[in-house]
């Protein structure tokens, strides 16, 4: 669906912004005759680099105001590598936007002249995934098992005796390009009955954009997706050797 979009929104573009605004989590813009919004998660990108996102408590309208307003969107394109559910806004000034759902309900809108209104439940695709070196030395270690699981408002830690994952970001369960639930919701009996006792058998990036956090494939076929959306907290991926991986940062 996100090409479908692309394919409806090339005739209009570029979209000029004419208002924009965000209170943490929520993010609206809009030109003449479209708009878009989201109450999620999302993240502003700058050469492969997070500026800032919905977690940063520096977030405000002057900080987006002064990158967007005014810009040109000039391409959509589809934000994760494996579940193409969200939209990335590429600015003409080189900034993108990239959206994350971690809630399986509508989570953003978007309204453009003469069409339907697209939204998060209208999304249906797949894309290849793609490697990249960030993830390779956890690679090495694959198949991990999931011994310990704490699900607490903020922060899901998956663990054995020799190794942790420690997630104070964005996250959101897949099977079957089916969002399960995601870190807004409640589900901390599902996530730990689901891959308590499991094994972690593949890691790819979550975005071919900005490859900074992964997708973790676990052996009964259901997907962890990772999104850092702030500056100050991410992921942490202690190995073995005692070496931590930090996430949002490019390597």
């Amino acid at each position: 669906m996100i090409r479908i979009i692309q394919e409806k929104v090339k005739k209009w573009l570029p979209l000029v912004v004419q208002e924009v605004g965000c209170d943490g989590a929520a993010i609206y813009f809009r030109g003449e005759n479209w708009s878009f919004s989201a109450i999620t998660s999302w993240r502003m990108i700058f050469e492969n680099k997070v500026i800032f996102g919905s977690d940063d408590e520096d977030n405000d309208n002057e900080a987006i105001s002064k990158i967007i307003k005014t810009s040109m969107i000039i391409n959509i394109e589809a934000q994760s590598s494996d579940f193409a559910v969200d939209p990335v806004f590429c600015f003409d000034g080189g900034y993108r936007l990239e959206i994350f759902s971690d809630a399986s309900y509508d989570t953003w809108t978007l309204q453009i002249p003469f069409e339907p209104l697209y939204d998060f439940n209208s999304i249906d695709a797949n894309m290849e995934i793609k490697k990249s070196r960030l993830f390779l030395e956890i690679r090495k270690l694959l198949p991990l098992t999931v011994a310990e699981i704490v699900h607490q408002p903020g922060c899901l830690t998956l663990s054995a005796a020799d190794w942790s994952l420690t997630v104070p970001s964005s996250w959101r369960l897949v099977k079957d390009d089916n969002e399960i639930f995601g870190q807004t919701e409640q589900g901390g009996r599902d996530i730990i009955r689901i891959m308590k006792d499991i094994e972690i058998i593949e890691i790819q990036p979550q975005s071919s954009h900005c490859p900074i956090d992964p997708i973790l494939f676990f052996s009964n076929g259901y997907r962890l997706e990772l999104f850092t959306a702030s500056t100050h907290t991410a992921w942490e991926f202690q190995l073995p050797s005692g070496q931590m991986i930090v996430g949002g940062v490019q390597s």
